[in-house]
């Protein structure tokens, strides 16, 4: 039978069979202060949260504040398919009729994917979450060259996180990311 909800329920996360434990500390730091980050540094570069696709303007990464946004989307938040704890997406790909969502598990820090229907279902996705927003669908106006999240970590410190990665720690080097599939 179809459905007419749009976009559909997503999917399971699946595991990616890795873990990336420096990705896991970031965002998880990031989600627990994301009220405050949101709120006092909205527009700190959070790589590598990002939308890639060959029809997108750009492949700027999100800002914080417009990262905080997004996790309310069903499609970057579910239970991890390893030890049943929040899994925090943070970076999509797409063509025209399929991409995937990357995100990580914050306790187990399993590397995750969910298929999803293509850059129009993302796009169409992101649109309202950022409507009225001072964000721009496609990331920051300018695109980054450096994916070291240096600022976020900065920040993520003088909000009081702990127990924070270093920034330019392996598991956020961006041939890592590319070679494990978080584009």
């Amino acid at each position: 039978m179809f459905s007419t909800r749009y976009p559909p329920r997503p999917r399971p996360w699946q595991s990616l069979r890795h873990r990336n434990p420096d990705l896991a500390r970031l965002f998880g730091a990031a989600y627990r202060k994301r009220r405050l980050l949101a709120a006092w540094y909205p527009w700190v570069p959070a790589p590598p949260a990002r939308v890639g696709s060959p029809y997108c303007r750009s492949n700027a990464c999100y800002p914080a504040g417009a990262l905080v946004l997004l996790w309310s989307w069903d499609y970057l938040r579910g239970p991890c398919p390893e030890c049943g704890s929040d899994g925090l997406g943070f970076a999509f790909a797409g063509a025209l009729s399929g991409g995937h969502v990357t995100g990580v598990c914050r306790r187990c820090a399993t590397m995750l994917t969910r298929s999803i229907w293509g850059i129009g279902t993302i796009m169409n996705g992101i649109r309202p979450i950022l409507a009225g927003s001072p964000f721009l669908l496609t990331g920051l106006p300018v695109p980054t060259t450096d994916w070291a999240p240096i600022a976020l970590v900065a920040v993520l410190g003088e909000l009081g996180a702990s127990d924070l990665p270093d920034p330019r720690a392996t598991g956020l080097s961006t041939d890592r990311l590319r070679e494990r599939g978080a584009r």
